[in-house]
């Protein structure tokens, strides 16, 4: 039973005050709105700005879990994905990356044609963008980037708004950098996800890193309070989700410490966990087929248009 949240409390999206607590992990707490499904994590006597900090250096800075070999793997079968989707409406021109991490899209994305461009606060990854990968890297947020007027044909956010302090700030700020008329694609955990439904706070999603929980109709109605038009929604789902969430299901029913940073992929050796993976992506096709046409895949993804009347 979920506890009700203070009553003076509102939702930050649609100003609900239908709010319940949610205890997925020891000293992790989120206030979930049942009008719209934002979920906002809380965070005690800190501010969202102090979180957010604490909690890129603890999962970004100090921790090598995006070079890991299964990572990498499973972050280059995404950026397959999502690219497919991107190049429907975007088949040339200029695009940003915010928070490309070991930009595994922006290499097939500039194989493809376009021509990219990426703004990453970790420093190591800025540094092996610019140094290994030879892209153009801003090290910075979105929100203290000064690009002095320059603007692009699309910006891509692949798993950013889920960790800023503030989404509100982060999606108009966003337009600063886009034309009158080009695109921004917007990817975050779908709170709305089988996955989620079927274990409940145990949700692998429920992370010190995840200050904020999306559905599709609190996202959308955040992008368009932005000044964005929404021209399409859609829901991938990955193989990789489901084992998540079997392994969730299984042996994190009650709340605990939350566990490290890639604590079950590192139980196994890479080329095993890789071959588990492409074997799961053959057998859930018809599942992942089904869940992503029904808005229900584990991957929220949103294309947004900067009006031209702008």
């Amino acid at each position: 039973m979920l506890e009700t949240a203070n009553q003076n409390c509102q939702c930050h999206v649609c100003e609900s005050s239908r709010l319940v607590l949610v205890q997925p992990a020891l000293q992790l707490t989120y206030l979930r709105c049942l009008s719209c499904g934002f979920e906002q994590q809380k965070v005690g006597n800190n501010n969202l700005s102090d979180t957010f900090e604490k909690a890129q250096t603890l999962h970004y800075e100090e921790d090598n879990l995006m070079f890991n070999k299964t990572v990498r793997a499973i972050n280059r079968n995404r950026a397959r994905v999502r690219l497919k989707i991107v190049r429907k409406y975007l088949q040339s021109g200029r695009l940003l990356e915010v928070g490309p991490g070991t930009g595994e899209f922006l290499q097939q994305a500039c194989h493809q044609g376009l021509q990219v461009e990426a703004v990453e606060t970790a420093k190591k990854f800025a540094k092996y963008l610019r140094e290994d990968l030879k892209i153009k890297t801003y090290e910075s947020t979105l929100e203290n980037l000064n690009l002095e007027g320059q603007q692009y044909d699309a910006l891509y956010s692949s798993h950013v708004i889920e960790h800023v302090a503030d989404p509100a700030l982060y999606l108009s700020t966003a337009k600063k950098y886009v034309k009158a008329g080009g695109l921004f694609f917007i990817m975050t955990p779908n709170a709305d996800c089988w996955e989620h439904r079927l274990v409940g706070r145990a949700w692998s999603m429920y992370s010190k890193a995840h200050l904020h929980l999306f559905t599709a109709q609190s996202l959308q109605r955040c992008i368009r309070n932005a000044g964005w038009e929404i021209k399409d929604v859609q829901t991938p789902e990955y193989s990789e989700d489901w084992i998540r969430a079997v392994i969730s299901l299984l042996f994190n029913r009650k709340p605990k410490p939350i566990p490290p940073p890639g604590k079950n992929i590192r139980r196994f050796p890479d080329w095993l966990t890789i071959a588990i993976l492409q074997f799961t992506n053959i057998v859930l096709l018809p599942l992942a087929l089904v869940q992503s046409s029904r808005k229900r895949g584990g991957e929220l993804f949103i294309i947004a248009r900067r009006p031209i009347t702008d």
